[in-house]
This record gives C-alpha cells, structure tokens and sequence, in this order.
C-alpha cells in the first residue's frame, strides 16, 4: 500500500488548492491541472516535506487537437502544506 503514498498525497494537494478557487473568482471546472511538484525540500509556505507546488491553467487555452498551440497565461499557481492541510495561492500567471 505504500506505493500509493504520493498519489494520495497529490489527490490532496489538488483537493486542497481547488477549494481555494472560489476566494479567486474562479471556476474549478474551467481550469485543467498544467504541472505537479513535490517539493521534497519544503518551500517558504511549507512547513515540512509533505509540500506540492501545483499549476492549474484555462481549459479554453489549452489545444484539444494536436499539433496546436498553447495560449499564453491563464495559470492560477498554489503552494499545499498538507502537514498544516492548506493551499497558499502564490500567483497568476502572465
């Protein structure tokens, strides 16, 4: 069971940051999860190893055919402590 220590911790991460989208005005079901990292290391939002940096981007900027490109900015960015269970939005991107 442990092989699905990350993977509970990810769904996590997500859950946490996607709660935070009403704060912003934005809407969960139109953004897609862009990038997901373990910040092993921790981060100035975390307050031990158990931190993710996620990206969630506009769905309507990203292609539905490749090849296609992306459209520029769009991206809500979130630091998740999952020791202190809490997302820190941390910026937009441009």
């Amino acid at each position: 069971m442990s092989e699905l220590k990350t993977a509970t911790d990810l769904l996590e991460a997500i859950r946490l940051a996607e709660k935070e989208f009403a704060a912003l005005n934005a809407k969960v079901n139109e953004y897609r999860l862009l990038e997901a990292k373990n910040m092993t290391g921790g981060d100035k939002h975390c307050s031990g190893s158990r931190c993710w940096r996620l990206a969630f981007k506009l769905a309507r900027l990203i292609p539905t055919q490749l090849p296609g490109k992306v459209g520029a900015g769009g991206e809500l960015f979130f630091t998740v402590d999952l020791d202190k269970n809490q997302a820190t939005f941390t910026g937009y991107g441009e």
